[in-house]
Protein backbone atom coordinates (compact mmCIF):
# COMPACT_ATOMS: atom_id res chain seq x y z
CA UNK A 1 0.00 0.00 0.00
CA UNK A 2 2.89 2.34 0.80
CA UNK A 3 4.34 2.02 -2.70
CA UNK A 4 0.91 2.57 -4.19
CA UNK A 5 0.46 5.92 -2.44
CA UNK A 6 4.03 7.19 -2.22
CA UNK A 7 5.12 6.06 -5.67
CA UNK A 8 2.14 7.51 -7.48
CA UNK A 9 2.55 11.23 -6.81
CA UNK A 10 2.54 11.95 -10.55
CA UNK A 11 -0.78 10.15 -10.85
CA UNK A 12 -2.24 12.22 -8.02
CA UNK A 13 -0.91 15.39 -9.64
CA UNK A 14 -2.56 14.36 -12.90
CA UNK A 15 -5.86 13.74 -11.12
CA UNK A 16 -5.59 17.20 -9.55
CA UNK A 17 -5.10 18.74 -12.99
CA UNK A 18 -8.14 16.87 -14.36
CA UNK A 19 -10.21 17.99 -11.37
CA UNK A 20 -9.18 21.60 -11.92
CA UNK A 21 -10.07 21.41 -15.59
CA UNK A 22 -13.45 19.85 -14.76
CA UNK A 23 -14.14 22.71 -12.32
CA UNK A 24 -13.05 25.34 -14.83
CA UNK A 25 -15.07 24.06 -17.77
CA UNK A 26 -18.00 23.10 -15.57
CA UNK A 27 -18.09 26.64 -14.18
CA UNK A 28 -17.85 28.15 -17.66
CA UNK A 29 -20.93 26.21 -18.71
CA UNK A 30 -22.95 28.10 -16.09
CA UNK A 31 -22.43 31.35 -17.99
CA UNK A 32 -25.57 32.65 -19.74
CA UNK A 33 -24.05 32.10 -23.19
CA UNK A 34 -23.77 28.36 -22.49
CA UNK A 35 -27.02 27.94 -20.51
CA UNK A 36 -28.13 25.05 -22.72
CA UNK A 37 -25.11 23.08 -21.43
CA UNK A 38 -25.72 23.79 -17.73
CA UNK A 39 -26.45 20.11 -17.01
CA UNK A 40 -23.08 19.14 -18.47
CA UNK A 41 -21.56 21.85 -16.28
CA UNK A 42 -23.15 20.31 -13.21
CA UNK A 43 -21.72 16.89 -14.08
CA UNK A 44 -18.26 18.34 -14.69
CA UNK A 45 -18.42 20.21 -11.40
CA UNK A 46 -19.47 17.05 -9.54
CA UNK A 47 -16.71 15.04 -11.25
CA UNK A 48 -14.13 17.64 -10.25
CA UNK A 49 -15.39 17.48 -6.66
CA UNK A 50 -15.13 13.70 -6.59
CA UNK A 51 -11.61 13.75 -8.00
CA UNK A 52 -10.53 16.34 -5.42
CA UNK A 53 -12.03 14.15 -2.69
CA UNK A 54 -10.07 11.10 -3.90
CA UNK A 55 -6.80 13.06 -3.93
CA UNK A 56 -7.52 14.44 -0.45
CA UNK A 57 -8.22 10.97 0.96
CA UNK A 58 -4.96 9.70 -0.57
CA UNK A 59 -3.13 12.65 0.99
CA UNK A 60 -4.61 11.86 4.40
CA UNK A 61 -3.57 8.22 4.11
CA UNK A 62 -0.06 9.23 3.04
CA UNK A 63 0.27 11.66 5.96
CA UNK A 64 -0.90 9.06 8.43
CA UNK A 65 1.49 6.46 7.06
CA UNK A 66 4.38 8.92 7.19
CA UNK A 67 3.64 9.86 10.79
CA UNK A 68 3.38 6.20 11.81
CA UNK A 69 6.68 5.34 10.15
CA UNK A 70 8.42 8.30 11.75
CA UNK A 71 8.94 10.16 8.47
Amino acid sequence: MKDLLFGKQNLLNGINILASLAFFFGSALFLPRFAQYATVGVWLFMTGSLLMFVVSVCGCIRSRQASQSGG
